[in-house]
């Protein structure tokens, strides 16, 4: 999904507009502005920068907590858009739990993007595009995707629905297989996620 202009709404979400916000460099100094704050916003949680005791692991849950609200809200807004699954995909994530035992995130909001999937141990995203990526515009939502979560340096890995006809089992083999961060590595992860899904959305962290 991509990053689009938003407006706030009565009820404290937002509404989508029909330009992407990338176009316009007022909204993109305006948006740079707001993940500035992120690392201000880190020293007010008082987060340890060595390790995650259990006064901060218990922070990180109430940003969890808050982003998953937010995940649900995103979900049920663009219900009959991105955010619907594909047989694909379905059959691409029934495969990949049974066999292996990593945390997988589905339709998982960072920013304004609702990956198909997100893997914290791993710290990148996968896609499964289908025909619908194949058109210019969803291209260039994809290519703002990519660019926006580099800044939070997370890779997206895309697939094929081709692939995963014909190369399911190696794909899955390649992601166990995968080089997995520490705990501290993927607790700080999520936490920058969190950060500025949150701050993107302009909810508050404080309630």
């Amino acid at each position: 999904m991509d990053i689009m202009s938003f407006e706030k709404s009565s009820t404290g979400f937002s509404t989508p507009k029909n330009q992407i916000r990338a176009s316009k460099p007022e909204i993109i100094k305006s948006e740079a502005k707001k993940m500035g704050s992120c690392e201000k916003t880190f020293e007010k949680l008082n987060l340890s920068k060595k390790k995650f005791p259990v006064r901060e692991k218990e922070k990180l849950n109430h940003l969890k907590r808050k982003h998953c609200q937010l995940n649900l809200e995103f979900k049920m807004m663009h219900k009959q858009e991105e955010t619907r699954r594909t047989g694909y995909e379905i059959k691409f994530e029934k495969k990949l739990r049974q066999s292996c035992k990593l945390e997988i995130l589905d339709s998982f909001l960072i920013l304004n993007h609702c990956l198909d999937f997100f893997i914290p141990s791993l710290g990148y995203g996968i896609e499964i595009d289908g025909g619908i990526h194949n058109a210019e515009f969803k291209q260039k939502k994809d290519n703002l995707r990519d660019t926006n979560l580099g800044g939070l340096k997370i890779p997206t890995m895309v697939l094929n629905n081709e692939d995963l006809d014909y190369a399911l089992p190696s794909l899955i083999l390649s992601i166990r297989k995968g080089n997995r961060k520490s705990h501290y590595q993927k607790s700080r992860l999520l936490r920058d996620i969190y950060l500025s899904t949150l701050i993107h959305h302009n909810i508050s962290l404080f309630d």
